[in-house]
């Protein structure tokens, strides 16, 4: 008799994590949630996520009961959210992030993914025409298939030959729209940030709009991109082949079909020759084969793109490594002396009747001395 299949359902939030690596290499953390270990292929994985539950098929059909069409499955219909949108007087917007309607789109595809379409977030569902829908839903399974294959969300047309910094992305996080320099304007949309280009995305049938998005509207603003970079040295263009280990020279030489033999440095060269240094995944095109977590996390220390921007799940041990490092160079450690205290704290004495002036805050140190 077969064993009960056992589902997991699983929602990585913002922050979780899915390591694998070989057998000792992996410490649990109180945020580690799920431990998946096979001796005889020496792996071990750790899960950490918002959201882990496990039962047996009835939850997997209630969770996909509940879930929109996946712009990635071949099965996929596109009538059923045309229909979604036809009856909504939701905004294009919401409906896209809306999962019992599409899955599988966030933020950033949302932002960009409407862009391309030239259709404005706040425009009501049942107002656009079928061929605008056609052209978001188009779009939607382009954007999502080149992230598949990538593993980074890149959403500019190579042929477009943008300068930076809209290499990777239109309007999402920038001050002005990557094709007609008009200011990007934010504001609220169900308690996430909404981007859109005022010159490329014109709002049509804006009388239909309820009070309180014309109020939300009336409060946008010019958009003021956040800090998204590894560090301000600009370690990422730094991360090249030599910075890798041997091990991880030789996942990428076998993932081309090269031979993985002989030190670093003939690695590091076979590498050059054939004119993979820069890596693949930057340049949105679809590959043959998807992207490995190292290449995706290779391509990101290259952009200089951080977690807070766009996160990845997949750690293997090539990209802790790489982690480790980038770490390292964005935050060498400050020389002994230079700003950091070496030694006990200096005691001072106060004069007799002298007493610490009025407002003036003890260092930390002394105050978790108690006082004299």
């Amino acid at each position: 008799r077969a064993p009960a299949a056992t589902v997991v359902h699983i929602h990585f939030g913002m922050s979780g994590q899915f390591k694998t690596a070989g057998l000792g290499v992996l410490e649990a953390t109180p945020n580690t949630r799920l431990e998946l270990v096979s001796p005889g292929d020496n792996l071990v994985a750790h899960l950490s996520a918002m959201t882990v539950n496990h039962g047996g098929v009835d939850l997997f059909e209630a969770k996909k009961s509940k879930l929109g069409q996946d712009p990635l499955r071949a099965d996929a219909d596109p009538e059923l959210v045309w229909q979604s949108f036809r009856k909504s007087r939701k905004s294009v917007g919401m409906l896209l992030m809306d999962q019992s309607v599409i899955a599988g789109l966030g933020n950033i595809y949302r932002a960009e993914v409407l862009f391309k379409a030239g259709v404005h977030p706040e425009q009501p569902g049942n107002t656009i025409s079928e061929a605008a829908f056609a052209s978001i839903w188009d779009i939607s399974k382009d954007l999502l298939h080149r992230g598949f294959q990538t593993g980074s969300i890149l959403t500019v047309d190579p042929e477009e030959n943008l300068p930076a910094p809209w290499t990777r992305r239109y309007i999402y996080n920038h001050s002005s729209c990557g094709r007609c320099g008009t200011k990007v304007r934010t504001w609220d949309m169900g308690g996430r940030t909404c981007y859109a280009c005022p010159g490329c995305q014109k709002l049509s049938h804006s009388a239909e709009l309820g009070q309180e998005r014309v109020a939300k509207l009336r409060l946008s603003k010019a958009h003021v991109p956040f800090k998204s970079h590894c560090a301000p040295d600009d370690p990422a263009r730094d991360a090249k082949l030599n910075a890798l280990t041997v091990k991880d020279l030789r996942e990428l030489l076998k993932g081309r079909g090269l031979s993985a033999q002989g030190k670093k440095a003939a690695l590091v060269a076979r590498l050059v020759a054939a004119g993979k240094e820069e890596d693949v995944g930057g340049d949105g095109r679809r590959a043959a084969e998807p992207a490995s977590a190292l290449e995706a996390a290779l391509e990101k220390v290259r952009a200089g793109e951080k977690r807070n921007v766009e996160h990845v799940a997949l750690v293997e041990e090539s990209t802790i490594a790489l982690a480790k490092e980038t770490k390292a160079r964005a935050s060498p450690r400050r020389r002994k002396g230079e700003g950091i205290a070496v030694g006990p704290p200096e005691k001072k004495v106060a004069a007799p009747g002298e007493s610490k002036p009025r407002g003036e805050k003890l260092p930390f140190r002394k105050s978790k001395r108690r006082r004299q």
